[in-house]
């Protein structure tokens, strides 16, 4: 009965092992947001020194846009940002090719930093 007992325990054993080796086909990224194009092809070998990774994430909440203003427009600004945040609005403007719009957004920054002269 014993050795019965032993060969129970031992294929346990062996099915968490197998469970634990699959785990590790699993990848997931740190960050929530959108996959860009495989810099792997499937079947190769991935290992955590690659340089390059396997993906790009491109996160999209939040995420941060630097875009430059007329100095004089910053004192209405700075003004506006410090009742909290302001929605910011693209102006009408489209690409060349009147094919893309820019999108609006909400600015959470209350800090600026003055250009250098």
């Amino acid at each position: 009965m014993a050795q019965f007992e032993a060969t129970v325990k031992s294929d346990e054993a062996m099915i968490e092992n197998a469970q634990v080796q699959l785990s590790y086909t699993q990848i997931t990224s740190p960050i929530n947001g959108v996959t860009g194009i495989r810099l792997i092809d499937v079947g190769n070998i991935a290992q955590p020194s690659d340089p390059n990774g396997i993906v790009v994430v491109t996160q999209l909440q939040p995420i941060s846009v630097l875009f430059t203003l007329p100095e004089t427009d910053l004192p209405t600004i700075q003004q506006a940002m410090a009742k909290g945040p302001m929605t910011v609005l693209p102006t009408a403007k489209t690409t060349r090719r009147n094919s893309t719009k820019a999108r609006s957004g909400c600015s959470t920054t209350r800090s600026f930093r003055p250009a250098a002269r």
